[in-house]
């Protein structure tokens, strides 16, 4: 049995931030500037975005999306709390869109990618506290806070 497809997301800026600091630099200023993609954190939600039919993918990137993974290893269920604005902006757009095009979108093919389990993952998420990178597998929660001497040695 596979695993699960994991619907969390991130939302990953379009301009890397030195490029983005250059143009600012220069005086030049754009909405476009701060633009971001959602992109899937597991590879297999967005290959499963990938095989869905036309209809799932153009709502998909009308929303925000890309066909690609992050390949950040944030928590499931977890973002970061800087992205809460673009999240709620993107699934915004979203249910907008879904709501406009139902009755296609309730015809097309959705293949292995499921709309509900996908929505009911955006929902549940919640930011990572401000002061937790959430990236799994890096330093313990420890590291860089005073060491606690014991009173009892």
């Amino acid at each position: 049995m596979t695993d699960p497809i994991r619907y969390d997301f991130d939302m990953i800026p379009v301009m890397p931030g030195e490029k983005r600091a250059e143009f600012l630099s220069l005086g030049i200023v754009d909405a476009r500037l701060d633009a971001r993609v959602a992109l899937f954190r597991d590879r297999q939600a967005a290959l499963a975005l990938r095989g869905a039919g036309a209809p799932v993918r153009d709502l998909f990137s009308a929303a925000g999306f890309g066909m690609t993974a992050s390949g950040r290893t944030v928590a499931p269920g977890a973002y970061r709390p800087e992205e809460a604005p673009a999240r709620r902006e993107l699934l915004a757009r979203l249910h907008e869109l879904i709501l406009a095009d139902f009755d296609t979108l309730r015809m097309a093919e959705w293949g292995v990618f499921s709309l509900e389990r996908f929505l009911a993952e955006a929902e549940a998420a919640r930011p990572l506290a401000a002061n937790h990178s959430g990236e799994v597998g890096g330093p313990p929660a420890w590291v860089g806070r005073p060491r606690r001497v014991s009173q009892f040695r």
